[in-house]
C-alpha cells in the first residue's frame, strides 16, 4: 500500500542542500521550504541536511518520534521531519594596553577604557564595553563577517593619552564564546602625551 511522506524543512540558510538518500535527491533548502515525497513503499528512509558554512545545525525531529536518519514508514503514515538552523556566533576581544613610565617599561592593562563597536549586526548606534582591570572587554553574540560585514572598533581615548590608530576595522571570522580563545582580536595601545 503506498504512503504518503513529508518532509518539512525549516532553514534559516538559502545554501543549505537537504538530501533524500532513497531517491538520490537534494533540493535547495530555504526557510518554510516543504518538500512532499509520495507514494513510498513501506520501509524505512532517511533525509539529512547539508548545513551551509557559517551555521550551525540547532534541531532535526520528526513527527513520529523517529530521527531523520531512520524514519520507520508505515503503511498511511504522513512523517514531518524538521530541520532547524542558526547562524554562527563570535566575538571581538579588545586587550587595552598603555604605555606609561610610572608603571616601569612595556606595554600595561589598562582598565576603564570605553570602546564603540560599530557595523556587522549591531544596531546603529553600536554597543560599548568598557576594559576591566586586566585591560580586556569582550563582545561576544555577533554575526560572523562573512554573513554581516565586518565591525569597527573605536576607543574613546583617556584624557592625557593619544592614541593610533584610534579604530579597527576588525573581522569575526570563527564561531567563538568569551573566554574561549577563538574571538577576533583588536589591542590598541596608548602612549601619554
Amino acid at each position: 500500500m503506498p504512503s504518503t511522506k513529508w518532509v518539512h524543512l525549516t532553514c534559516q540558510g538559502s545554501d543549505a542542500v537537504a538530501v533524500h538518500a532513497e531517491h538520490d535527491r537534494s533540493w535547495p533548502c530555504r526557510e518554510g521550504l516543504r518538500e512532499t515525497f509520495s507514494n513510498l513503499t513501506l520501509g524505512t528512509y532517511d533525509v539529512a541536511e547539508t548545513v551551509p558554512a557559517g551555521w550551525n545545525l540547532v534541531s532535526s525531529t520528526c513527527s513520529d518520534g523517529s530521527g531523520p536518519t531512520s524514519i520507520g514508514l508505515s503503511a498511511g503514515e504522513t512523517v514531518t521531519c524538521t530541520f532547524h538552523d542558526a547562524r554562527e556566533k563570535g566575538a571581538i576581544l579588545i586587550t587595552k594596553t598603555r604605555k606609561h613610565a610610572a608603571d616601569g617599561p612595556g606595554d600595561h592593562p589598562q582598565a576603564g577604557v570605553d570602546f564603540v563597536i560599530t557595523g556587522g549586526d549591531l544596531p546603529a548606534g553600536g554597543t560599548t564595553v568598557t576594559t576591566g582591570e586586566d585591560g580586556t572587554a569582550c563582545l561576544d553574540e555577533l554575526g560572523l563577517s562573512s554573513l554581516v560585514g565586518d565591525y569597527t572598533v573605536t576607543e574613546t581615548v583617556p584624557g592625557g593619552y593619544s592614541a593610533s590608530p584610534a579604530s579597527d576595522i576588525v573581522t569575526v571570522r570563527a564561531e567563538s564564546d568569551r573566554g574561549d580563545g577563538n574571538e577576533a582580536a583588536a589591542g590598541p595601545s596608548t602612549t601619554p602625551r
